[in-house]
């Protein structure tokens, strides 16, 4: 199941194993898209390259500035308010409190 309290990574495994069947609908290329765009990874998604494609990212992540880059385009090009204690908070949320919670990490608070 792609959601729901299963493991991240089986999670991970569940969309892999639909992306083939997404062909010719823009989340394949939506799938893909971000990979490439996020990560350099240009493997095709599927269940046998799952498992590849998860380690690669997760290596990745604590290098990476996919939300700030986001966020900072959306707010120079008036997206987003410039107001950096609201973004701050939105990223905390976002960056922290989520991905501790949804990978069920035992973590401190930030401050």
């Amino acid at each position: 199941m792609v959601t729901g309290d299963e493991p991240m990574r089986e999670k991970f495994s569940a969309w892999a194993a639909s992306v083939p069947y997404t062909l010719r609908n823009p989340l394949h290329h939506w799938t893909h898209l971000e990979l490439q765009r996020h990560f350099g990874i240009s493997v095709l998604q599927g269940p046998e390259t799952a498992d590849g494609i998860c380690e690669e990212a997760l290596e990745q992540l604590p290098h990476l500035r996919v939300l700030c880059n986001l966020l900072g385009r959306d707010m120079e090009g008036g997206e987003l308010p410039d107001d950096p204690a609201m973004i701050g908070a939105m990223v905390r949320e976002i960056c922290f409190e989520n991905a501790r919670d949804f990978l069920g990490l035992e973590l401190g608070e930030i401050h």
